[in-house]
């Protein structure tokens, strides 16, 4: 949750239900070997580390979350 207030996550509550219900509880096979706890799929930022399964790759959890918060700024900023 800290990580998601750090990256000024609007709604960090709903980021992490979010993050529990594509990752089967953090358990699923792309949350663990691919560090993505939200089921982003591939695409080219920073964060992104490379491809497996048409996900993204992080390097770590704390990538995934700064993905994950700029995507939702960049959805939010079109709104």
């Amino acid at each position: 949750m800290e990580e998601l207030i750090r990256n000024k996550c609007v709604l960090p509550s709903v980021a992490v239900a979010q993050a529990r219900i594509e990752s089967a509880n953090y358990t699923s096979n792309i949350a663990v070997s691919n560090k993505n706890l939200f089921g982003i799929k591939y695409h080219r930022c920073k964060y992104v580390a490379g491809k497996r399964d048409g996900h993204a790759v992080f390097a770590s959890y704390r990538d995934n979350i700064a993905c994950y918060c700029d995507i939702q700024q960049r959805y939010l900023n079109k709104i």
